[in-house]
């Protein structure tokens, strides 16, 4: 599967495809899904050098997204990074099951909502009421969903959901795991990459310590 963004004028469209093999080992599109649309404020910057003039487009900070995960059933888990629910979804569109965690969000206010429209040249007001939510969604090859909270007291954090979407506690990684080539390989497995103090990579294997309420059960949702 694969997510893919045309820009071809417009707003971007945003989809995922699902392939399968053909028998000549090709990749052939078979279903796509559309991601939801958000709302985007964006400002474009003008740098001239000389004859070459250089424009960028930038975003408001902590402005939400869209974030997804491919279930091992076929199906897709969505997520606005703005708040603390999930749906899970079919490739037609139809909404199988919705999670959502009864969890307060955080404002952005105060001395770090002026300090970050100071340093993105957006005004105070432009910016978003709360924090975002999320960081990241990941769905283990059993079925687990690993949900991947912002601002953290120390390395990350990650809310962990049995394949039926019940609640089963938290999961903390170290400070220094770099989350981007972080890969699950099961509920209680992944894998991941450390830097130690002289900026030497180390791929690690992590094992969940879990309770024996965390531990994957056998049920049917």
């Amino acid at each position: 599967m694969a997510a893919w963004e045309p820009h071809s004028g417009g707003r971007p469209r945003r989809f995922i495809v699902r392939y399968r093999s053909s028998h000549d080992g090709e990749f052939l599109g078979e279903d796509t899904l559309d991601l939801p649309p958000v709302p985007e404020k964006t400002r474009v910057d003008r740098d001239d050098y000389g004859t070459q003039t250089i424009l960028e487009v930038v975003s408001v900070p902590m402005q939400p997204s869209i974030l997804w995960a491919v279930d091992p059933s076929g199906s897709v888990w969505l997520a606005n990074s703005s708040s603390y629910v999930m749906h899970e979804v079919s490739f037609s569109g139809d909404t199988l099951r919705t999670v959502e965690l009864k969890r307060g969000l955080v404002r952005l206010e105060g001395a770090e909502r002026d300090s970050l429209a100071a340093a993105s040249g957006f005004a105070a007001s432009e910016l978003p009421e709360f924090k975002l939510a999320l960081k990241s969604l990941r769905v283990a090859p059993d079925g687990w969903i690993w949900m991947e909270t912002t601002n953290p007291p120390a390395g990350g954090r990650w809310d962990l959901f049995d394949p039926c979407g019940q609640y089963a506690g938290v999961v903390r990684t170290p400070r220094n795991l770099d989350v981007e080539p972080f890969r699950l390989l099961g509920s209680q497995t992944a894998l991941g990459v450390i830097k130690d103090e002289f900026d030497v990579e180390y791929v690690v294997r992590l094992r969940l310590q879990s309770t024996e309420s965390m531990l994957p059960q056998a049920s049917e949702c």
